[in-house]
């Protein structure tokens, strides 16, 4: 090899070593790790003065409800805020992090965050681990140039809509979209068809459930509508707590004192040298 050959600097693109490595170990036995099933239906809207997003509130760890109410609803910036579905820690994590890096961009310019700058942050960060960090995203926000909508998937690709859904309750929600969303709606009638959506995600996917969570944001204002509908409240809360009709016997109770258990220890340890 020749010597200028070695000090030309590195071309750029993709390297696909790793993918010839995992060929490899998956053909000598080793189980490549497989995708988690995730649960969620988000949605949002361009209205008459802005944008309207919504959100389940159910978090799940495979066939378990891990919280009931948990907020799916991220602060970006004070006028774009971003929905997430996906595994909970990279939606948290991605979000936080380029809710940070606009906040740096706006102490250094002194004008307000673009929506396309979140976009544009968010989709070439995900597309560099090429989905590989799970977020699938719906992005809202009002800036200078008006309302806008965006929807980011985990591999980085985006699209820009009018409504759009995400989730695995996407499609029961997307049903309701199409067929009632038209152009210049009311705010009132922007959050009514939102958590319309939002419900028949909830009542017809089980990945999504508990309550619906809204963020309606226009210009020079924000308002989070923290648990707007609760479908489904408890239907029997005992007054004196929870009560059982028979208690579990106790058959047998042994105390070992922590003495004999030293000794015990102690003597063991004799015995191996």
């Amino acid at each position: 090899m020749s010597k200028a050959a070695i000090e030309m600097p590195p071309k750029g693109g993709f390297n696909f070593d790793l993918c010839k490595r995992n060929e490899m170990l998956a053909a000598k036995g080793l189980k490549q790790p497989s995708f988690l099933k995730t649960g969620t239906t988000i949605v949002g809207l361009i209205f008459k003065d802005g944008v309207i997003l919504g959100a389940d509130t159910r978090a799940t760890a495979g066939p378990i409800v891990a919280d009931k109410n948990c907020e799916k609803i991220h602060y970006m910036a004070p006028n774009i805020y971003c929905c997430g579905a996906g595994t909970a820690a990279d939606t948290e994590a991605v979000t936080d992090m380029v809710s940070s890096q606009l906040k740096l961009h706006r102490y250094h310019t002194g004008r307000e965050s673009r929506v396309v700058t979140a976009l544009s942050l968010l989709k070439s960060h995900l597309f560099s681990y090429q989905g590989h960090v799970s977020a699938a995203l719906v992005l809202g926000g009002v800036d200078v140039t008006g309302p806008h909508l965006h929807t980011i998937y985990p591999h980085g690709s985006t699209d820009t809509l009018p409504f759009a859904t995400m989730g695995s309750g996407s499609l029961a929600a997307m049903a309701v979209f199409e067929s009632k969303y038209r152009e210049g709606l009311s705010r009132y009638e922007g959050i009514k068809l939102v958590a319309e959506a939002i419900s028949s995600g909830i009542f017809n996917d089980l990945g999504s459930g508990s309550n619906v969570d809204i963020c309606v944001i226009t210009q020079g204002n924000q308002e989070y509508l923290r648990n707007h509908l609760l479908p489904n409240p408890r239907t029997y809360i005992s007054e004196q707590g929870y009560s059982f009709s028979k208690k579990t016997e106790v058959l047998l109770t042994k105390i070992t004192p922590m003495k004999e258990i030293v000794e015990v220890i102690e003597g063991g340890d004799a015995m191996e040298e």
